[in-house]
């Protein structure tokens, strides 16, 4: 008896370290009718609107076609997006991410329904890319108290 509780603990603890989350097989992403790009989940359900020359990712072969030097910082990734230039990256992940790469990222956390999303945009971006991007995560719905 055990021995089935330890495996089943260590397949969920496996399962939950995925480097995509499952919920990004449900997003959507979108150009809008002012040239910028509207990424949306139908499970998670927030937006994030970014600038029209951004590249997503919403699976591991994805983000190795658009990222093949490295991996990816995170894990439970929902999307990923890459712009050439100016170069940077950013992250939306399910839960609330460590401050292990602070140096590197800023972040910004919400609570949408019962879980929590990060967005992590790489330092190298423009300040008021950042800026924009960061007060264009939202979730869609107030959750329900």
């Amino acid at each position: 008896m055990r021995n089935v509780l330890y495996f089943s603990f260590l397949v969920l603890l496996l399962s939950s370290c995925k480097t995509f989350s499952k919920v990004a097989a449900n997003n959507s992403i979108t150009p809008t009718k002012d040239g910028y790009i509207a990424v949306t989940n139908d499970v998670i359900t927030f937006e994030l609107l970014t600038f029209g020359d951004f590249e997503f990712a919403s699976s591991k072969h994805e983000y190795k076609k658009l990222n093949r030097e490295y991996k990816p910082m995170y894990r439970n990734i929902i999307v990923y997006g890459v712009t050439k230039n100016p170069s940077y990256e950013f992250y939306v992940v399910v839960g609330k991410l460590q401050d292990r790469s602070y140096a590197t990222y800023y972040f910004k956390s919400i609570k949408v329904d019962d879980k929590y999303i990060s967005l992590a945009i790489s330092k190298e971006a423009p300040a008021s890319d950042v800026k924009f991007i960061m007060d264009n995560l939202k979730a869609l719905f107030e959750s329900e108290q």
